[in-house]
């Protein structure tokens, strides 16, 4: 029985087709844009930062490989041996053989970082540089462990032979020390070069037919090794 009033017509209410829904999803697509680049942009580089950092602290619990943990007299002459300077040698020839080509990049990377931590505004820009130069140290220093180990050289007396050799050569106050550079780059202190020791005539003299192997190595020895 059709209840429609005499005079009364029925007109089909229309859909309600709003916007909203497709609306939602063009909000919920920039919101995730959003997102996105911001991740991208600042999320990336922090998470690579803070990596960094923690990475720091493992390459200076390296040292604690090192097989000789005897300490180290130095002569009273100050004079380095043939088998002291060969063995220094064969040290940074073991960790270049390691690093091969990688050591141009370490040498790049660490230039552009001005050897220090980045400011937290520079931290964008700089993270992945700053990342790949803790990691290039962090696999160089493995190697040089290695080598330490495979010249049966404990830590002071590496350094002692390092300090006479630099003398020798009039590089102590460019070459860096280490322990230095990762304190820069970590934030705690600032990279300062190598201790300055007693420059030797006897050594200088020793020197001189090493020329062209300290020359080889000469990128090693700026940073820190």
């Amino acid at each position: 029985m059709d209840n429609q009033l005499p005079g009364m017509t029925t007109t089909p209410q229309k859909r309600r087709s709003g916007c909203l829904p497709g609306c939602l999803i063009g909000v919920l697509v920039l919101i995730l844009a959003g997102v996105g680049v911001g991740w991208w942009f600042l999320g990336k580089p922090v998470m690579a930062f803070t990596k960094a950092i923690r990475d720091i602290t493992r390459i200076e619990e390296l040292d604690t490989r090192v097989s000789n943990r005897a300490s180290y007299d130095p002569p009273a002459s100050g004079e380095l041996t043939e088998q002291q300077v060969a063995s220094y040698l064969n040290v940074l020839k073991g960790i270049r053989s390691d690093m091969e080509n990688r050591l141009e990049t370490l040498a790049e990377k660490y230039e552009e970082l001005g050897g220090e931590q980045p400011q937290l505004l520079d931290i964008p820009r700089f993270a992945e540089a700053y990342a790949d130069v803790i990691g290039l140290l962090g696999e160089a220093r493995e190697s040089q462990v290695n080598a330490l180990n495979a010249q049966q050289l404990s830590l002071g007396e590496y350094r002692w032979i390092r300090g006479q050799v630099l003398a020798a050569s009039g590089l102590t106050g460019e070459a860096a020390d280490f322990a230095g550079i990762l304190g820069s780059l970590g934030g705690s202190s600032s990279a300062a070069g190598t201790p300055a020791a007693t420059p030797n005539d006897a050594n200088r003299e020793l020197l001189t037919q090493y020329g062209e192997d300290l020359k080889e190595y000469g990128a090693l020895t700026m940073l820190g090794f």
